[in-house]
């Protein structure tokens, strides 16, 4: 069955049709919560894994560089391994 577009329900339709499925998604206030509770975690351990590669925390801002920035990301924190030993952020995490 094909779903009729809003404008040709009657009034009493639309009404109902137009309070659930009007197309918004928020997440409202418990969402957002929920994205910042989970969000400035994983920043804070990406943060962590640049001072492990002896690299600045705002190394993180590469990812605002489109395709690039995310590539060279996933590279430095993915693939390549932190520096040995000790370094100008302090002991490795598995010492």
């Amino acid at each position: 069955m094909a779903s009729a577009h809003p404008s040709s329900l009657h009034p009493q339709h639309r009404a109902h049709f137009d309070r659930r499925g009007s197309g918004q998604r928020g997440g409202g206030v418990l969402g957002g919560l929920f994205g910042l509770a989970v969000l400035i975690p994983c920043i804070l351990a990406h943060i962590k894994r640049w001072h492990d590669r002896d690299k600045s925390g705002w190394w993180m801002l590469i990812l605002f560089v489109p395709i690039v920035g995310t590539i060279w990301f996933l590279i430095e924190l993915g693939f390549l391994p932190g520096t040995p030993g000790p370094n100008r952020f302090g002991q490795p995490p598995t010492d």
